[in-house]
This record gives C-alpha cells, structure tokens and sequence, in this order.
C-alpha cells in the first residue's frame, strides 16, 4: 500500500488524524510493554521461588549472562580460570589500596542529637495523610505486592 503522505500534502485534517492515530498506536504499545512488565513480576512472585523449570532458567540465564568468560591481559585473551581469578585480584587491590595512610579523625567533633521530642516522633503511628503521601509517591507500574496488586490498583481506588 502506497503511502499517500510521500505523493501529496496531506490537510490539515488528515494530519490532525495522523498523529491522533500516531499517538493511540503509542499508547497502546506502552499499555501492552507495561502489561508484559507487570505479568513477568508477577509470574516472578508466583513461581519465582519455587524450585521449577522457570526458576532455574532464569537463574541460569543470570549466571550466564553475569559470567567472566575471560580478559585481555597485554593483547591476550586469556580464559584460564586461576589466570582470571589471579588478575582480576592484582586489579582490585591495587585499586582500592591507600597510597596515603592519613587519615583525618572526628576528635573534637560534636554531632548533633535528638531532642526528647524528636525521639518520641520516631515512634507515633503514621498518620492518614503520611499513608497517602508515599503510597502517591511510588510508581503506579511497578511489581504487584503478595495480594496481586500494584500500586496503579491502589491508588485508583
């Protein structure tokens, strides 16, 4: 199918119900890309742990995806385990190691201290509007909770 778009100028109606469908094809593929999302989370929560094929899969595909397959040391890629082993080693200690022993300390510094009244607040219920306030500032598409429901679900009604 030609597209008319390339032979023509489109009016301004067509244009207006060009990007109208643009942006429902849009809205469609970030609902379906954020149900995907949501059905692996919660697949995750219901057999994640379990011992089955789905669990060890994907801890497979992790391990393997995490692994030091080798390193090029001076040009050469090397494969050996205790050789990648022994130079990632040499790598870190001489990475984090101090070069300069000195280090300042706190003698003399005094920090600041809960008052009795601050110490008491840290202890009393969470009121309604605090309850509100962080359910309102989490991300609505995240990993549904045990019951099932994300924070979408929540916060809707």
């Amino acid at each position: 199918m030609e597209d008319i778009a390339y032979t023509r100028i489109l009016s301004e109606d067509e244009i207006k119900a060009r990007k109208s469908l643009q942006q429902e094809l849009w809205d469609a593929s970030n609902a379906y890309e954020s149900l995907l999302r949501q059905k692996s989370r919660a697949k995750w929560l219901k057999e994640g742990d379990n011992n089955s094929t789905y669990f060890h899969k994907v801890i497979n595909f992790r391990r393997n995806y995490n692994a030091l397959q080798g390193i090029l040391i001076d040009g050469v890629w090397v494969q050996q385990p205790e050789v990648v082993k022994r130079e990632a080693v040499k790598f870190f200690l001489k990475r984090i190691s101090e070069q300069n022993f000195f280090r300042p300390t706190l003698d003399g510094v005094h920090f600041p201290s809960l008052t009795q009244r601050q110490r008491e607040d840290l202890i009393t219920p969470f009121s309604d509007h605090e309850l509100k306030e962080a359910v309102w500032s989490c991300g609505g598409d995240k990993c549904p909770g045990p019951d099932g429901f994300n924070f979408n679900f929540i916060k809707e009604f």
